[in-house]
């Protein structure tokens, strides 16, 4: 799928060793960007990783995908759906958290200050998480409401590709310059019925309405909004 979707990109791979008595020594990473490695504060790795086969426990998990599982006619998280397959997996209690926020990519690599939110329904949990990750450019919140972050999350690129569209969604048999012009108005009714709308999903979901609002709602919105 990435092959298809991306396309062919140029970089390099390296090679992190690890360092312990895991049997896995190496972590390949690959990266257009090998400059930006330098800088770089921690390294994410996915679930579905070698190293992921080791998971006790005793280990956090910060999930960075953004989505929503149908289970059984449901929506679920994929915080809940992570959860089930760990539990099937034998363990009894993961620790999942999730992040959100207005914060992209390249600018976190070129160190641009950023504010993202952490969520676990143990806020302590995701408070040892931002004591990892934290730096002076990169400040963390935290939150109990995992739902919330994760509906947030995963809503907020719909309702930005709509807002989008507001200068061709805003008159029927209009001069194109005229819609150019004038299309806030519209785009300011969809900002306001976008947020609604997501606040009535995480609460739906059982999430906290407040948190649409924060940087995992309104702050991720608003910076997708000004980066289509």
């Amino acid at each position: 799928m990435q092959k298809n979707w991306i396309g062919k990109s140029f970089g390099c791979e390296i090679n992190f060793k690890i360092e312990g008595s895991l049997p896995v020594k190496n972590i390949k990473c690959f990266t257009t960007r090998p400059d930006t490695l330098f800088g770089f504060s921690f390294l994410a790795l996915s679930i579905d990783h070698e190293v992921s086969k080791f998971y006790n426990e005793n280990t956090n998990i910060l999930l960075l995908t953004k989505g929503l599982a149908v289970i059984e006619n449901q929506f679920e998280t994929l915080a809940d759906k992570l959860e089930k397959i760990l539990k099937i997996k034998g363990a009894s209690n993961p620790k999942i958290s999730a992040v959100g926020g207005p914060c992209l990519a390249n600018g976190l690599a070129n160190r641009i200050k950023s504010s993202v939110v952490l969520a676990n329904n143990n806020i302590e949990i995701v408070k040892e998480i931002g004591k990892i990750i934290s730096t002076s450019y990169y400040s963390t919140e935290f939150t109990d409401d995992l739902i919330g972050v994760e509906v947030c999350a995963a809503t907020k690129n719909i309702y930005s590709m709509l807002i989008g569209a507001s200068e061709g969604l805003s008159g029927e048999n209009l001069d194109d310059k005229i819609k150019k012009k004038y299309y806030l108005n519209t785009s300011a009714s969809l900002v306001y019925k976008s947020l609604s709308e997501m606040k009535k999903l995480t609460k739906k979901l059982k999430g906290k309405e407040e948190t649409v609002f924060g940087l995992a709602g309104l702050g991720d919105l608003h910076l997708s909004l000004i980066h289509i």
